[in-house]
């Protein structure tokens, strides 16, 4: 049902983890699930995690796309990741050992991105979540997810407001996503680890 919700103009964002995509041990087992179907990436069968305590640099493969535009092409060191394959039709923004970290895709009206790597730690130090482009490259997730949409100033109602033509039965109501775009760089989500964000 979440699948076919994002097929009719919604967004899905999901971010790696022990208990994401595939995970630790599959105990998330999204392999072979509708959420999978719908994601720009497709999930292994077993354990995905790469674990990197040495570091490990990513690189932006599109620096144009309205998700990274702006942003350096060397990414901060990550401690792990997770091992997906980018679908035929996905756009990848960014690249981890030869693998996608930030994958988007159109699906159906909806839109779906997948980011490879934690989100806060363990696999994203706080070079990472300090650093200049964390803030923005999820600050415009949302929006692009959203289809035209972007943040509503001061308090009350929803938290965002329609910015241009988006795609048919679009609302712009979040899902799970606010605390993303509104907190400090430094501590979004600083307890999560395995998310998915949806916009409505």
């Amino acid at each position: 049902r979440r699948a076919e919700r994002d097929r009719r103009a919604g967004g899905r964002l999901s971010a790696g983890g022990y208990l994401s995509f595939q995970g630790f041990q599959a105990k998330a087992n999204y392999h072979g699930t509708a959420v999978e179907a719908v994601l720009p990436v497709d999930i292994l069968p077993y354990d995905d995690r790469e674990e990197t305590p040495e570091g490990i640099g990513g690189t932006l493969t599109d620096v144009e796309h309205p998700v990274t535009a702006g942003l350096d092409r060397e990414w901060p060191i990550l401690l792990g990741y997770q091992r997906l394959t980018a679908k035929a039709d996905a756009t990848v923004l960014a690249t981890i050992e030869g693998r996608p970290l930030v994958a988007v895709r159109s699906e159906g009206e909806g839109r779906t991105l997948a980011f490879a790597s934690d989100i806060s730690p363990h696999w994203a130090p706080r070079e990472v979540r300090a650093g200049a482009g964390y803030g923005p490259l999820f600050g415009a997730a949302g929006p692009w997810l959203a289809g035209g949409c972007r943040p509503r100033g001061g308090s009350g109602g929803s938290p965002w407001r329609q910015a241009g033509p988006s795609p048919a039965g679009l609302g712009c109501r979040l899902v799970a996503l606010t605390q993303l775009l509104t907190c400090p760089a430094s501590s979004c989500f600083s307890s999560l680890s395995g998310w998915a964000a949806r916009v409505e």
